[in-house]
């Protein structure tokens, strides 16, 4: 008989669970990004201003936030992508000034 690992009905659990709540995440340079915003290099050249806003399951209450560019280096290259620019991992809720960065692999700055 097949069955799902133990972990893997985990993340499926978790993941239903999320998709019924709202989120909004607001990434911001110098505006605030919409959906297929296309930005020059020196645009991104500071680390942008990241909101985001959400309920808190209070018994999940730890969150990580990757920073991922599809087509880096370059558009229509995706090759060469996706690259990861930072991952911040351990903040509680929607405070980004809590936990650390984990490490940043390849920075806008």
């Amino acid at each position: 008989m097949v069955s799902i690992s133990p972990d893997v009905e985990y993340l499926r659990e978790r993941y239903n669970i999320g998709k019924n709540n709202s989120y909004e995440l607001i990434i911001q340079y110098h505006t605030v990004l919409q959906d297929g915003t296309i930005l020059t290099k020196d645009e991104t050249q500071i680390e942008p201003m990241v909101q985001i806003n959400f309920n808190i399951d209070l018994q999940y209450p730890y969150f990580t936030l990757i920073m991922v560019d599809p087509d880096a280096p370059q558009r229509g290259n995706e090759h060469a992508g996706p690259w990861l620019h930072w991952i911040h991992s351990g903040f509680i809720g929607n405070d980004l000034s809590q936990g650390r960065t984990l490490g940043i692999l390849f920075s806008y700055i």
